[in-house]
């Protein structure tokens, strides 16, 4: 619920002890805190929203759009459960969000929306390692590339590379495939490759 609350569109606040896993509530009229562990999880999962996610500027000041979740081929409902959206900026900086938001196991079809922008790219490795190109014509809509371009997803959260054809990311063949755990994310860096 974390990534999808705050890679969403809106206010973004966190609560006093939320980022260290901290469940007991103090009242504001309390001027001390009973001592409670920090939760190690908890506080990677945050310092991963903060640090790979929220500084991006796509993510905080971006056009926002939800994208279209449909079932596999054996029509399984297990669909329902997955939630996606993609935010982008006009220099091509893209990121697709996809969550199982179920207690159960999970598969599915994602399709992104045409008029996402993308920037390319001369190599598929991580952008971190700064391969983007950055000048206008290098910033292209999903919907006007050719059938045969290929993208590059960057999953920034498990740092997973894949490549897919754009007429999948469009809907080809049901759009991209998902088997997700329960509650499991993804956060996926978007550019063409070309």
């Amino acid at each position: 619920a974390a990534i999808l609350t705050y890679t969403c569109p809106g206010i973004r606040s966190f609560n006093d002890g939320q980022l260290h896993g901290r469940r007991k509530r103090v009242s504001l009229h309390v001027s001390c805190r009973t001592a409670e562990p920090r939760d190690p999880e908890i506080s990677v999962l945050y310092a991963k929203i903060l640090g790979m996610v929220l500084k991006r500027p796509e993510v905080r000041d971006g056009t926002w759009v939800q994208c279209q979740t449909s079932p596999s081929m054996d029509q399984n409902p297990s669909w329902m459960n997955m939630v996606a959206h993609c935010c982008w900026d006009e220099a091509g900086r893209a990121v697709m969000v996809v969550v199982n938001f179920g207690g159960d196991h999970s598969n599915g079809h994602v399709v992104l929306p045409p008029q996402v922008k993308l920037g390319t790219r001369s190599c598929p490795v991580p952008p971190t390692m700064n391969f983007t190109r950055t000048d206008d014509d290098a910033v292209k809509e999903l919907g006007t590339v050719g059938a045969d371009a290929r993208a590059v997803l960057w999953d920034v959260w498990s740092d997973t590379l894949y490549t897919r054809e754009t007429a999948e990311l469009l809907g080809q063949h049901g759009g991209m495939w998902f088997d997700m755990k329960p509650w499991q994310a993804h956060v996926f860096d978007l550019s063409l490759l070309e």
